[in-house]
């Protein structure tokens, strides 16, 4: 395994890791019709903006045979003490290897070199990442909501300090 800062030529990588992804992680949480909407096209456009961004920090991680399994995204906000973990997605049967930990750690010294403090996550409340974040010693900060193809779902917000 290999944990690298991202570049053009993973886009495709990582647009593929997110609506797989998104297909195995929220299924029975948000509607299947959103889910079989999802298109590694569509997510390559949005990841092309993403990589092109210098505020955005992106890693991935690589399998031994060099296919993304895995990518970490955040962004410095704009106070310049904020962060935000933005979005952390790890193939099926990579999970449970530490990775994400390891995915977060690295994302976390990133944004702490640009100056930040504080780092925040939104987690949907049914997802089992909420303990994952919480064995990283996130503190629930506040509980909001989003509507997802008309479905609406519960937010958990989750802050780290002192980072």
């Amino acid at each position: 395994m290999q944990i690298r800062a991202a570049c053009k030529n993973d886009i495709e990588g990582i647009a593929k890791v997110h609506v797989d992804s998104w297909q195995e992680t929220y299924k029975g949480i948000i509607p299947d019709q959103f889910l079989e909407s999802l298109t590694y096209e569509s997510r390559e456009k949005g990841w092309e903006e993403l990589i092109a961004d210098p505020r955005q920090e992106i890693l991935v991680v690589e399998n031994n045979a060099g296919e993304i399994v895995g990518f970490v995204s955040g962004v410095m906000q704009e106070d310049k003490r904020t962060g935000e973990l933005k979005a952390i997605y790890l193939l099926k049967e990579e999970h449970g290897k530490g990775i994400g930990r390891q995915l977060v750690r690295m994302l976390f010294s990133r944004l702490k070199a640009k100056g930040c403090e504080t780092i925040f996550v939104e987690v949907l409340a049914q997802n089992d990442a909420c303990r994952f974040y919480e064995k990283l010693n996130a503190k629930w900060h506040a509980t909001t909501s989003i509507a997802i193809a008309g479905k609406l779902l519960r937010l958990c917000v989750y802050k780290w300090e002192d980072v």
